[in-house]
């Protein structure tokens, strides 16, 4: 078992045409056992003037190089990584916990015409189809993606560092690049559908790249919550002063960062901009936070707002050194997270969210 981590050379997203060496990768994790080390590249030119990816090993007690502490929680190393939320166990429960609650909303682990799209084609039948997840961490949708497509496509996750356990597959790979940077190091054309979930930086360069490596007829499915709530209506709630607080405190510390923090409702025009998709679709799922009062009979829905008001409340606990990082004292950061984890656990307030799903058709 290896750990795959690349750099990409310094040409243009339109003139690079690497070929990569990938493996699945495994990190040290909770249980801190040997593993098979890390991998770094060594870029060789190409005869045709591109560049050439292999991967040399180091050990892996140089994995937590990849990692900087802030605040007691762990994030990517780098100056050029933005303090936003963490990359450790306790945010890889959070997600874990927010993929299984999507999934019972969803009804399922993608949306769009993404079965149509891995189905083997006439023209190509026995070409094999690639799927990258983008900011794969914790990997849990692509390791369930792999079993429902157990033949015939190619899954890969990319992130920025490597923070969970996983187990290679012969249709999983997972690599670790800065690629909010650098690009994706794939071909042209090379991917048949791109999956991102929760990404909060770099989504208008990201799109750009993400239309560079679909291929003609490929999808890009996008999935947000707000950083807001909601009452049953879908209109803003004033229920939730602390809630409230908490996001306009988190949205105003990473926009000090320079990135934007209204990603969920520009996507869109993010795409149309970009140019080179067919019109996108977006849709909007609002479910509850708790949901205790739900009827019995909406089983489904009251276990999605049990899961869904467990990851609001790790989610405060996860935005607390960002806060920090934004030069709130700890006592103020305390004081706002307090107060947004009081109005969750308050019965008498009836409290939603929303999720947006968009997907678009590359031309």
């Amino acid at each position: 078992m290896t750990l795959n981590t690349h750099q990409r050379a310094q040409h243009s997203f339109a003139t690079f045409v690497p070929t990569v060496h990938s493996f699945p990768y495994v990190e040290l994790s909770m249980s801190h056992r040997p593993i098979s080390p890390p991998v770094t590249p060594q870029r060789t030119p190409s005869p045709g003037g591109g560049t050439d990816y292999s991967f040399t090993t180091i050990h892996s007690s140089e994995a937590e190089a990849y990692f900087r502490e802030e605040a007691g929680r762990k994030f990517p190393a780098g100056s050029d990584h933005p303090t936003t939320l963490p990359m450790d166990t306790a945010e890889g429960n959070r997600l874990r916990g927010l993929h299984m609650a999507l999934k019972i909303l969803l009804g399922k682990n993608h949306f769009g015409p993404l079965d149509d799209i891995l189905k083997p084609s006439r023209v190509e039948p026995h070409r094999r189809r690639k799927v990258l997840d983008v900011y794969s961490t914790p990997g849990v949708w692509i390791q369930e993606m792999s079993v429902e497509y157990p033949t015939g496509v190619k899954f890969v996750g990319v992130d920025v560092a490597p923070s969970v356990l996983h187990y290679p597959k012969e249709n999983v790979a997972f690599e670790i690049y800065n690629f909010p940077r650098q690009g994706f190091s794939c071909d042209d054309a090379y991917y048949d559908a791109v999956h991102a979930r929760g990404i909060i930086r770099d989504v208008p360069n990201l799109v750009a790249e993400i239309r560079r490596i679909l291929r003609s007829g490929g999808i890009f499915m996008f999935g947000e919550m707000e950083l807001a709530m909601f009452g049953a209506d879908g209109r803003n709630s004033a229920e939730c002063p602390g809630i409230n607080a908490l996001y306009t405190y988190f949205k105003r510390a990473v926009e000090a960062q320079g990135i934007r923090s209204n990603g969920v409702n520009e996507i869109d025009q993010w795409i149309e901009a970009v140019g080179g998709f067919r019109k996108p679709v977006h849709q909007m799922h609002l479910f509850p936070i708790g949901g205790q009062w739900l009827s019995p009979s909406h089983s489904e829905l009251r276990e999605v707002g049990r899961l869904m008001l467990q990851n609001q409340q790790r989610l405060a606990e996860s935005m607390k050194p960002v806060l920090l990082h934004y030069g709130l004292s700890q006592a103020q950061v305390e004081t706002i997270v307090g107060n947004a984890l009081r109005d969750l656990s308050n019965p008498a307030v009836r409290l939603y969210n929303k999720y947006h799903t968009v997907y678009a058709i590359r031309e």
